[in-house]
C-alpha cells in the first residue's frame, strides 16, 4: 500500500456540549511533511479541534485519519508529539533527565531512549543546557524542551500551540527556526495569533470561526480568496490617456499619480503577468513594476467578516 501524502485529515467532524456546538462539520487535512498554520480568533474552536485531533478529547461525530487511516481516540496520542501552551514540563527534573523519563513513560528501551534523547537534544539546541535543571532555565529554553518532548518518542505529527506565544524576539525568532528545521521529516501543524509568524513559516493555513471552517488551502489561495483586489506599483515616464482607459475597461484598473510613480488598484484579483505584458506592448517605459504585498492581517479579517456569515 502506498504512503499516503495526507498526515492529518478531519472529515466533517462535530463536538457538542449541553447547550453549545463547539464545532459544526469541520473538514480539512494537512499534507505529510508540510507546516500548517491554525488560526481563529479566542473562541473558535482551534484548542476543542486540537485535543480531538490528539486523542484528548473525543468528537461528537465524524472522523479523524492520521496517515490516511481513520484512527480511533485512544491511538491517536501514540501518533503524535503534542506541545499545549503550557508545556507540561516538571521543573525540578533536568533537561536530559525529563526527556529521558518521558522516552520511558512512550515505552521506549533503554537503548532506544539514549539515542532519541541525544537527537532530540541537538534538534532543539539544548546541548548546552542538558544537565541543568528546567526549573532554572529562560522561556524560550523551556519552550525548546517543549518541542524537544514532542519528539522525543519518534512523532512525525507534531501540533504545536501558541509555541512562541511570551517569548522575546531574540527567542521567536530561534523557535521559528527549529520549526522550519522540522519540516520535511516532520509534518507541523500550528496555532498562532501572530499572522506574521504564520506567514514566514507555514506553507498552508486553515481558519475557523465559531465553530466552522472558514476557509484551508495553501498561504497563496488563501490570499487570493480572501484579498480585497489588487494593487500594483509601477514606474514610468508617463501614461497616456489611451492606456488608462484601456487599462479601466480591460483590466478593471483604476490609476492614479502617486509621487514619481502609478498606482494601478484593480477590485479583483488580476495577474501581475499580463498587465505588464499589456503595458510592454503599449510601449511603455517601465523601469518598475510590482504587486504591492497582501498582509495576511487583512487577509485573516476579511475571511474572518466573511465567516460571520457562515
Amino acid at each position: 500500500m502506498p504512503i499516503s501524502t495526507e498526515a492529518i485529515g478531519l472529515v466533517a467532524v462535530s463536538k457538542a456540549y449541553p447547550g453549545v456546538n463547539a464545532l459544526e462539520d469541520v473538514t480539512f487535512s494537512v499534507a505529510r511533511g508540510r507546516v500548517h498554520g491554525f488560526l481563529g480568533p479566542n473562541g473558535a474552536g482551534k484548542s476543542t479541534t486540537m485535543n480531538i485531533i490528539t486523542g484528548l478529547l473525543r468528537e461528537s461525530s465524524g472522523a479523524v485519519r492520521l496517515n490516511g487511516i481513520d484512527c480511533p481516540t485512544h491511538k491517536r496520542k501514540t501518533l503524535i508529539g503534542y506541545l499545549p501552551e503550557q508545556p507540561p514540563l516538571y521543573l525540578h527534573m533536568k533537561v536530559k533527565e525529563y526527556l529521558t523519563f518521558v522516552s520511558a513513560v512512550h515505552g521506549m528501551k533503554k537503548k532506544a531512549q539514549e539515542d532519541a534523547v541525544k537527537k532530540a537534544i541537538e534538534a532543539c539546541g539544548l546541548i548546552d543546557v542538558q544537565a541543568r535543571m528546567i526549573g532554572n532555565l529562560s522561556k524560550g529554553f523551556r519552550q525548546r524542551v517543549g518541542i524537544a518532548q514532542t519528539l522525543v518518542f519518534g512523532a512525525e505529527i507534531l501540533i504545536l500551540d501558541e509555541p512562541t506565544v511570551g517569548l522575546d524576539p531574540v527567542s521567536v525568532a530561534e523557535i521559528r527556526t527549529l520549526i522550519k528545521n522540522l519540516k520535511g521529516q516532520h509534518t507541523v501543524l500550528l496555532s498562532s495569533h501572530l499572522l506574521h509568524e504564520i506567514s514566514l513559516i507555514c506553507d498552508d493555513i486553515t481558519m475557523i470561526n465559531k465553530g466552522k471552517l472558514v476557509a484551508t488551502g495553501s498561504l497563496q489561495e488563501i490570499q487570493d480568496r480572501f484579498s480585497a483586489g489588487s494593487r500594483f506599483h509601477l514606474n514610468a515616464n508617463e501614461l497616456p490617456e489611451s492606456v488608462i482607459a484601456t487599462l479601466a475597461q480591460d483590466f478593471g484598473i483604476n490609476v492614479q499619480r502617486h509621487h514619481e510613480a502609478w498606482i494601478l488598484s484593480a477590485a479583483q484579483s488580476q495577474a501581475s503577468e499580463k498587465i505588464l505584458h499589456y503595458l510592454v506592448n503599449a510601449q511603455i517605459g517601465v523601469r518598475e513594476f510590482y504587486q504591492e504585498r497582501i498582509e495576511l492581517e487583512d487577509v485573516f479579517k476579511s475571511a474572518m467578516n466573511q465567516g460571520q456569515n457562515l
